[in-house]
């Protein structure tokens, strides 16, 4: 079994975990803080086994996008750069446990 992490966009939390509940993965979603020019990110954690791994970080890209942020900059006022997208962790399991 893995626990696939990933750290969104709060405006891509909700959709993320309908898609993945429509996949047949349930998740838990968590509030979190931090993230260079992102102001606001969700953690979303889920369980599933080893082979699912690839459907469900597929998942995830295909519903947590990058946002474009304007950053001000000396011989420009502002410049769009990509920012947030998705940071997706990997870790195996040695019991899950649901009571």
């Amino acid at each position: 079994m893995k626990l696939v992490i990933s750290v969104i966009s709060s405006e891509d939390a909700a959709e993320l975990s309908q898609a993945l509940c429509s996949s047949g993965f349930s998740s838990t979603r968590l509030a979190a803080t931090g993230g260079f020019l992102c102001p606001g990110t969700t953690t979303l954690i889920t369980v599933c086994e080893d082979e699912d791994v690839p459907t469900v970080t597929d998942v995830i890209r295909d519903h947590a996008g990058a946002l474009s942020t304007p950053v001000s900059r000396l011989e420009q006022p502002y410049t769009p750069v990509a920012a947030c997208g998705a940071s997706i962790f990997v870790l195996n399991v040695e019991q899950f446990l649901k009571v």
